[in-house]
């Protein structure tokens, strides 16, 4: 939805710019910045917002204003793959579920992953104007991304190179953290606003989406997942509530519709 795109995949940076969605000389989102992991990893979230975020955006747009962010959270883990019956036993809100089995090729947007195998199985929950759940192989995605030595390095030396890796992704967008913060009584919409609360965004994500062991208990590797995941941030223990916005369109489209079916019998019946 944008006319341009600035990428340099050294420095971790995809500048999106010109919304076909707004006319360019009236406010709209006209600017979208994206950070790959290895630019955020290390860096200090208010020195990356300031020096990276606010300075891009001082430099395309005239009184720029953030309105919002989007968080995409992973843990990558060996020794554990999705059970067969995986799907079922998932207990989610999302209404869009896809299973992507012995695919010998498959895509994603810009924004997400772009995956090429003949083996194996990517299960994709939520849709990505949401919070999106996705299960994937982590070690055959980085080949086709040409990302093996940086995840190699990432991983240390606990990576087993003979065993798969299985990547859980949560991916929130800029309208479900704004959303939570509306819930929570916090301003989400910079980066550096968002970032010390991560970890309580995870465990949100993973309880929404939660793979169970039996109708009564979670899955104990999920709950592992949940629990132990390690981030930038500590757990601050936000207790995650998301605000959505107060809206009557529908109810007015049904009011309309009644009041039209009725204008229509009342004229085929002959009232004045």
């Amino acid at each position: 939805g944008y006319r341009f795109a600035l990428q340099n995949k050294s420095v971790g940076i995809v500048i999106l710019v010109g919304s076909y969605y707004a006319p360019l000389d009236q406010p709209g989102a006209h600017l979208k910045v994206e950070l790959s992991p290895h630019r955020l990893a290390g860096a200090v979230p208010q020195e990356t917002q300031q020096r990276t975020l606010d300075r891009i955006a001082e430099y395309f747009l005239l009184k720029p204003q953030a309105t919002g962010v989007a968080v995409h959270l992973a843990l990558d883990v060996q020794g554990w793959q999705p059970p067969a019956d995986f799907l079922s036993r998932m207990v989610t809100r999302a209404r869009t579920i896809k299973d992507h089995s012995g695919l010998s090729s498959m895509e994603f947007d810009l924004s997400d992953v772009a995956v090429t195998y003949s083996q194996g199985q990517s299960y994709m929950i939520g849709r990505a104007s949401s919070l999106q759940a996705a299960v994937y192989r982590k070690d055959l995605e980085m080949v086709v991304s040409d990302k093996v030595d940086y995840f190699r390095e990432q991983w240390g030396a606990s990576y087993d190179p003979e065993k798969p890796v299985w990547r859980i992704e949560m991916r929130f967008h800029h309208s479900v953290i704004r959303e939570i913060g509306e819930g929570t009584g916090q301003v989400l919409t910079t980066y550096a606003q968002a970032a010390p609360f991560i970890h309580d965004f995870w465990a949100y994500a993973l309880k929404n989406n939660r793979l169970m062991y039996n109708q009564r208990l979670i899955d104990p590797h999920w709950q592992l997942f949940s629990e132990d995941a390690s981030f930038v941030f500590p757990r601050v223990g936000l207790y995650v509530v998301r605000k959505k916005k107060e809206t009557i369109a529908a109810i007015q489209r049904n009011l309309s519709g009644a009041l039209g079916n009725m204008i229509t019998l009342w004229a085929r019946s002959g009232l004045k």
